[in-house]
């Protein structure tokens, strides 16, 4: 059943992504605000040159007086190279300069990396096989530097990376990421909850076998991918709008409660979610009375109707 609530409400930890650390961290007044109302326990926060160490420990502070647990977020899809990682370095050294800041209190809690290297050309070319090693090799030396720090590992995982193999091991590549990470987001990007389920359920007993909690990863920024024949992205929530989001959310939690218990959901980014309208956009409304004709008999043609 549809309910169309205007605020999010779960009844599992829900995160969300902040890339643009500046616009919020002069004043997290509105970001909190947004984040009590929809339940919001988690941010990944991005660590930028444009924002000074002491306004992170301030924004950090600021955050555990509300609940809000925050992770370091960074990632880079060439740091999988040894030689390009000189930011990954830089990015360490800038989180234990603010968990110093910090003094112990309100500091980070993780490392929380989104730095996949399907996207580069090597791999576009020959396939994900070709790096899958190095990617591994990369997310050891990543838990080292998180246990160095005291800091738990949080990842991106995108769905289909238990596809791939682990060449070293012969497991799938989402098994040794979820072994090595204390919690993967799992990247289930699509705009239905049936699509989202699709994608998620053959992650279910990898998260199973290796205990590794989990969340349940939405988009909602303006994709190009996937477009269908009107132009609306299979991959974001961003044309269906936060109400539509909402109930699929609340779809996926009560079909997969039964197999799984250490689980909870996260919104890509925080900037966007807290801008999207709540309805479809009117260019994408599936009742022909909203479109143009046109427009209408273009798409029936295209779905071949």
């Amino acid at each position: 059943m549809r309910i169309d609530q205007q605020n999010l409400s779960v009844p599992r930890p829900v995160g969300s992504w902040i890339w643009d650390a500046a616009y919020f961290a002069a004043d997290a007044t509105e970001l909190l605000a947004f984040c009590g109302r929809n339940g919001i326990t988690e941010l990944y926060l991005s660590v930028n040159s444009d924002v000074m160490d002491r306004r992170y420990a301030e924004f950090l502070r600021r955050c555990a007086a509300a609940g809000i647990r925050v992770s370091a977020l960074a990632g880079e899809p060439n740091w999988v190279y040894p030689d390009k990682r000189q930011d990954y370095d830089r990015f360490l050294e800038r989180v234990q300069n603010i968990q110093t800041l910090c003094g112990g209190k309100g500091g980070f809690a993780a490392l929380h990396l989104d730095s996949n290297p399907h996207s580069l050309p090597e791999v576009l070319e020959n396939g994900m096989e070709c790096i899958a090693g190095r990617f591994c090799d990369f997310v050891r030396v990543v838990r080292a530097g998180a246990d160095r720090l005291g800091l738990a590992l949080e990842w991106d995982l995108p769905f289909w990376y238990e596809s791939v193999r682990d060449p070293a091991s012969g497991r799938t590549l989402a098994e040794t990421v979820m072994r090595l990470c204390h919690s993967v987001a799992l990247l289930c990007f699509r705009d239905t909850a049936a699509d989202q389920l699709d994608a998620l359920r053959p992650n279910l007993p990898i998260a199973a076998a290796t205990g590794t909690p989990f969340r349940v990863a939405c988009d909602v920024l303006n994709e190009d991918e996937a477009r269908r024949p009107n132009g609306n992205s299979r991959v974001t929530y961003y044309e269906e709008g936060y109400l539509c989001m909402y109930n699929a959310i609340r779809e996926i939690d009560l079909a997969i409660r039964e197999q799984a218990t250490d689980y909870g959901f996260a919104v890509h980014d925080l900037k966007r979610w807290m801008t999207l309208q709540p309805g479809v956009l009117p260019q994408y409304r599936t009742d022909a009375s909203a479109l143009d004709i046109d427009q209408f008999l273009r798409c029936l043609k295209a779905s071949g109707n």
